[in-house]
Order: C-alpha cells, then structure tokens, then sequence
C-alpha cells in the first residue's frame, strides 16, 4: 500500500482537495482528491518505492 500528502510549502499546513494522479509500479493510474487532512486514498501495489504522484490542478 501507498499515499502521500500534500502540504504547502510555505507553511507545511496540509492541502485539501488537491487533485492527484498516483501511478504504480504495475502502470495502473489512479485519480482523486486529498481529503482535509491533505491524503490520498491508499493504493495497492507490489512496489511501493517506485510508486509516482503527480499533482494536478
């Protein structure tokens, strides 16, 4: 399993609502928005380390 956060760079306060692509070791690409706290859904793959978000707007 996988997630990731997102928080702002100027303050480190979490970003809800930002929109992601995470892209799994296997080439599968799932999609969402973070939730309050800045998190993404987890995601299942084999290879966690070599897993990719892209933030998107």
């Amino acid at each position: 399993m996988v997630e990731f956060k997102a928080v702002s760079a100027g303050n480190g306060e979490p970003i809800g609502e930002q929109g992601y692509e995470i892209e799994t070791a296997e080439g599968r690409i799932v999609k969402g928005q973070t939730n309050a706290l800045g998190m993404t859904q987890s995601v299942a793959t084999l290879k966690p380390d070599l897993a990719v978000v892209r933030w998107t707007v």
